[in-house]
């Protein structure tokens, strides 16, 4: 007999009987016969029903069989700021390279995402475009590229950072980008484009001259100049010091930080070893006359340029151990070499001005929301300025800061809505708020609305200091103005202690951050898997990046320092959108 024909009469007693001769039709014990059979077959349905949900329940479940499919956790298993804004939005379905591997909820799940009811742009340029007027872009008039008198360059440049097409540009400032690499009119900067300008600029064999840059106030610092022999083309070149050892360094590394962090705002900035011969030649041409500060003199206990150059720079560079050996074998010291940008003005100078008192914290309230959660301002609430524009056709139009008028309906509805959403000037702190966030990874502690803080475009007062003047008309910055991240010497000494956030940190006053900085931030954050911070991505791409030069200064313990920056900064978002402001937190 069969194996299946065995199995059947073991299972069924009614199919064994049949074979050994069971009752006959028409015999008395028929009734209780068919109800043996159908209890029987009762039985046997009973068994195999069983036996099938059994092996449903214990099959394995893939992703597919879940409702409702993966959904964006944080550390703390909160829901992310997603989708249209709110913390508690469905999230997209990730992608491939975010899949998950494990059960542990990964923080690259993470979609921030601007609320657009109440930020209506696609991003900080978008912004900048809708909300300067167009008295304030830069048109020079020759150069047209279509659409009447410079029209096309400004709307190519318009749409530079969002679309990421190479925009128009004049024929001179194109032959300079053909033969150097360099672009010094459009920011953002493309960093593909980066390499060969920055091979450019630290071959000496490009260099016409090395030129001195005077000390001034706000400008206290050893610097030089660097004039190509493409006359078009300028550089700013820092050196280590005795007072500011850091500088130089402190420079190339934070241009590589604003790549790997992808704000691409800092001009393409290269290590260079400087002959010291180049250095003693620029000292004989220019040291005796050039614009010095007494004051800053006699803190290095000098009396004159060519002293202070020996002392700071020379005998402190041999001293450091910091003098290194060109290729025909003669001295040099490592250097930091940033392109020198078109059209570049102080941010107070220009259309992205904001209401700013000096030497004074209260602009730090810009990014406190917690006084905007109620019709009524908390108690002892002081409420940043309402601005009113001068809208005359001047240039020097100047933003006057108003007292709010409390009490009104106006006044109620401000109390509602901070400044971040509704003032005009609000993409300049949208980009203050990224520029602190920046700053805080890197340990910057020497900027604020009046100081280090640059835009390129249209100047609106003292034109006259414009720091794009070298370069002519032909390399003005067309279009709107935007923001420029220049003069990052100072990074990576330590804390910061001026920095808004700081406060954050201890009672929740800052509350705003740029979407595209907080994806990122949560893509960099991510450790080898072990829990080894040294092994973050931030600090494995900025250790692969980075000039071997700069691992004396920065080694992989100090750039972990700025991971764990990263990871707090990320958790104070998270804190942030749990709180009754949720939706004015992540800005575009």
């Amino acid at each position: 007999m069969s194996q299946a024909r065995r199995a059947v009469s073991v299972a069924s007693p009614l199919a064994h009987s049949s074979q050994t001769g069971g009752p006959r039709p028409g015999s008395g014990r028929g009734a209780s016969t068919t109800v043996l059979t159908f209890l029987v077959l009762l039985l046997f349905v009973a068994v195999n029903g069983g036996l099938l949900g059994y092996m449903f329940l214990t099959a394995p479940k893939t992703p597919a069989s879940r409702p409702g499919g993966l959904k964006a956790t944080n550390s703390k298993g909160k829901g992310a700021h997603v989708g249209n804004g709110s913390p508690s939005a469905a999230t997209p379905t990730a992608p491939v390279d975010d899949a998950v591997t494990s059960t542990t909820p990964s923080p690259s799940l993470h979609r921030w995402a601007h609320d657009r009811t109440v930020y209506p742009y696609e991003d900080m340029d978008d912004m900048i475009r809708q909300l300067i007027p167009k008295k304030h872009w830069k048109v020079v008039g020759s150069r047209d590229q279509g659409g009447g008198a410079g029209g096309g360059m400004v709307a190519a440049n318009a749409t530079h950072a969002s679309k990421g097409a190479p925009p128009a540009m004049p024929v001179a400032q194109s032959a300079l980008l053909e033969a150097t690499g360099c672009n010094v009119q459009y920011v953002p900067f493309r960093p593909g484009d980066d390499a060969r300008c920055i091979d450019y600029l630290t071959n000496t064999s490009n260099w016409a001259e090395l030129v001195p840059l005077p000390m001034r106030f706000d400008a206290r610092t050893i610097k030089f100049q660097v004039r190509f022999l493409q006359k078009d083309l300028h550089c700013v070149l820092k050196v280590p010091q005795r007072l500011f050892p850091n500088e130089a360094f402190a420079e190339v590394a934070a241009y590589h930080a604003d790549r790997v962090l992808a704000v691409n705002r800092i001009p393409p900035t290269g290590w260079v070893c400087i002959p010291e011969k180049l250095i003693l030649e620029a000292r004989d041409r220019y040291g005796a006359t050039l614009e010095t500060e007494q004051e800053f003199l006699k803190d290095s206990k000098v009396t004159n340029y060519n002293d202070w150059l020996k002392k700071d720079l020379l005998d402190y560079a041999r001293g450091q151990g910091l003098v290194d050996r060109t290729g025909d074998g003669g001295p040099c010291i490592g250097a930091s070499m940033q392109l020198h940008v078109a059209d570049a003005h102080h941010m107070l100078d220009s259309p992205l001005r904001i209401p700013y008192k000096a030497h004074d914290a209260s602009w730090h309230q810009y990014f406190d929301l917690r006084n905007y959660t109620s019709a009524e301002p908390q108690e002892g609430a002081v409420l940043p300025p309402d601005p009113t524009v001068d809208d005359d056709d001047d240039d020097d139009d100047v933003v006057v800061p108003k007292p709010p008028k409390l009490g009104n309906r106006s006044s109620a509805r401000a109390a509602r809505v901070p400044p971040i959403a509704r003032v005009p000037f609000r993409a300049s702190l949208v980009h203050i708020a990224e520029l602190n966030a920046f700053d805080y990874i890197i340990g910057n502690d020497d900027r604020s609305p009046n100081k280090n803080n640059f835009v390129v475009g249209k100047c609106t007062r003292y034109c006259d200091e414009d720091e794009g003047k070298d370069f002519g008309a032909s390399a003005e910055h067309e279009g709107p103005p935007t923001f420029v991240h220049l003069d990052q010497g100072m990074a990576f000494y330590g804390s910061v202690h001026r920095n808004p956030i700081k406060k954050g940190f201890v009672n929740g006053s800052f509350c705003v951050f740029r979407a595209p900085m907080l994806n990122r931030l949560e893509r960099l954050a991510q450790d080898d898997g072990a829990g080894d911070d040294e092994r973050a991505a931030f600090v494995t791409q900025m250790w692969e990046r980075m000039p071997r030069a700069l691992r004396r200064f920065l080694p992989r313990s100090e750039l972990a320092v700025c991971g764990r920056r990263i990871t707090k900064l990320l958790r104070l978002a998270e804190d942030c959108v749990g709180r009754p402001f949720s939706k004015y937190v992540v800005a575009p």
